[in-house]
């Protein structure tokens, strides 16, 4: 699992693995979606001086 190299698809037995409810495969495609999904639930807000921050 974490010998494949960043960026790599999952395979498409892993996918239908994980489907089926097996535990490790769905660890695989959590962790392969894990910075998209970083990426997209930072959100800019307003401070109370009026100056956009990012997050984290």
């Amino acid at each position: 699992m974490g010998e494949e190299k960043y960026g790599m698809l999952v395979a498409f037995d892993t996918a239908q693995a994980a489907i089926q409810g097996d535990v490790d495969s769905i660890n695989q495609v959590i962790s392969y979606f894990q910075p998209y999904i970083n990426a997209k639930s930072k959100r800019k807000f307003i401070n109370e001086f009026g100056l956009a921050e990012h997050p984290g």
